[in-house]
């Protein structure tokens, strides 16, 4: 089976186990929805974007200072949808991915909350997770999950909801550790 489309995705921001969420904003954008304002840029995290542009100065000096990506969540999609093979290839293209990502934040007006629940749910659905033996391009979380893990899609979502509400039996504790492993590594 060779697919461009995800065949198992999350069809709203509420069916995505909380796990997920924090897992990939603790990786990916710390602070998407930490701000006090519910008009926000989630293209813009401006400490982030400091660190980023600091790390590139020090790299000119020193080759071997590692430079840190300044992407948010927004900016990341915008790069891996529109961006030649996913790569960022220079500070216009950045600045172009910043502007896009902006745009489509604020399209239905001021109040961004939606649409960084919506930059979320996008990114779990449609990060791209290279090609598996024999399934072709994975994209998107559930099917990493199946093509890489061969993990059942709504098995796992099981695990994860159940997770929040506390598990004791050692078999769906070990079954829910395996899940949470296996979206982590996704995510990496």
């Amino acid at each position: 089976m060779c697919t461009r489309f995800p065949q198992r995705v999350y069809h709203g921001y509420g069916a995505v186990p909380p796990i997920l969420i924090r897992m990939l904003l603790y990786i990916e954008n710390r602070y998407l929805f930490e701000t006090p304002s519910p008009y926000q840029n989630p293209a813009i995290e401006w400490k982030r974007q400091g660190k980023s542009i600091i790390d590139a100065a020090i790299a000119l000096i020193d080759p071997d200072h590692h430079v840190v990506g300044g992407s948010t969540l927004a900016t990341q999609i915008e790069k891996f949808r529109h961006s030649p093979d996913g790569i960022t290839m220079g500070a216009c293209e950045k600045l172009r991915q910043i502007v896009s990502a902006s745009l489509r934040a604020y399209q239905w007006g001021e109040w961004t909350v939606d649409a960084r629940r919506r930059i979320v749910l996008d990114y779990i659905n449609a990060i791209p997770l290279a090609a598996a033996p024999g399934y072709g391009e994975v994209i998107g979380m559930g099917d990493g999950l199946w093509a890489w893990y061969g993990l059942d899609f709504e098995t796992v979502n099981r695990l994860l909801w159940g997770m929040e509400k506390g598990v004791s039996d050692p078999y769906v504790c070990e079954q829910t550790g395996r899940a949470v492993k296996s979206a982590l590594s996704l995510f990496l």
